[in-house]
Parts: C-alpha cells; sequence; structure tokens
C-alpha cells in the first residue's frame, strides 16, 4: 500500500458499491463543491478522491453508452493534434471525460495493433513451404507429423524430424 503526502489513514481501494452509493448520497445533500465536508463523511476518503470518483464515473453527466463509430473516428483525428492532452480532447465529447478518452484510444491502438498482427502473421504464412517427408536438399525421410486447426478459419500441418531438428509448416486460412 502507498500513502500520499499528508495523507494519514487513507483508504487506496478500489470504490465499493456502497462507496458509491454513499458519494452519491452526499453529494445529493452538500452539492457538487463542497468536497471537504464530503470527504470528511467518507471514511478514509480525501477530497480529490470524492471528486475524482464523482467526475470520472457517477455523475449524471457521464456518458457510460457505447462508443460510436463517429466517436471513435473524432478520437482518431483529434489524438495526432491534441495528444497527449486528454481533458482537451474530452471537450470535443458530450459526456466524455479525460479516462474514457484516453481508455478507450489506447482499446483501439490494441485493436489496431492485433489486427496488424495477425494480417502479418496471414502474409508471412502464405509463402509455400516444402513438400512434407523431404527436406530442402530432396533427401526423402520420415517425419512425425500433426494438424492442428486453431478456429474456423486457420490451419496448420506440422511435420518434424526429431534426427535433423528439422520441420515444415504449411498453413492456410479459409
Amino acid at each position: 500500500m502507498f500513502a500520499f503526502r499528508g495523507s494519514k489513514n487513507l483508504v487506496h481501494n478500489r470504490f465499493t458499491e456502497e462507496d458509491d452509493q454513499k458519494l452519491k448520497q452526499l453529494v445529493n445533500e452538500y452539492g457538487e463543491n463542497n468536497w471537504d465536508i464530503i470527504a470528511k463523511k467518507m471514511k478514509g476518503r480525501n477530497k480529490r478522491q470524492c471528486r475524482d470518483r464523482w467526475n470520472r464515473y457517477l455523475a449524471p453527466n457521464v456518458n457510460h453508452s457505447e462508443w460510436t463509430v463517429e466517436e471513435e473516428k473524432l478520437l482518431m483525428s483529434l489524438v495526432p493534434i491534441l495528444s497527449p492532452r486528454w481533458r482537451e480532447i474530452a471537450k470535443h465529447f458530450s459526456g466524455r471525460n479525460d479516462i474514457q478518452i484516453k481508455n478507450r484510444y489506447k482499446m483501439i491502438q490494441n485493436r489496431l495493433l492485433h489486427e496488424n498482427q495477425k494480417e502479418n502473421v496471414k502474409q508471412q504464412i502464405k509463402t509455400p513451404v516444402t513438400q512434407p517427408n523431404t527436406l530442402v536438399y530432396g533427401q526423402p525421410i520420415q517425419l512425425q507429423e500433426a494438424h492442428i486447426s486453431l478456429d474456423d478459419e486457420f490451419n496448420s500441418d506440422f511435420a518434424f524430424n526429431e534426427e535433423a531438428d528439422d520441420f515444415s509448416i504449411f498453413c492456410s486460412f479459409e
């Protein structure tokens, strides 16, 4: 566990459903700008923790709906211009905050990276290899063979020669 400067007895765990309900009740009672009072009533939480939890997750104006294609396109067009100023980018979205913007961008980047890696693998394995049971030098040998089907689109046949420490792979995408 870690501590912030001057923060004795602070809770550093995630907010629970009970914490969220209590925070909502206190914000309704004291308003969105009385974080000192609210934090005193939230055992072990400081005003920054309470304010951030409210503004980023619990406030009624936070948009928790699925991202649209238009939102993703706008995000991808703004990042090269404004990155890494996530708060500035968030101003262009209705109900999305800086944390949501940053997380969505990273999710899109990971998805694109995964798609690019999958396409690279497809391109690499389209290159034909020698027939199983033959070496490049043309010497026929007995190989142990196996077939692997990872999903409906990817199939692989392996042939391995233990004596020569050599193997052949034939892969296909349907």
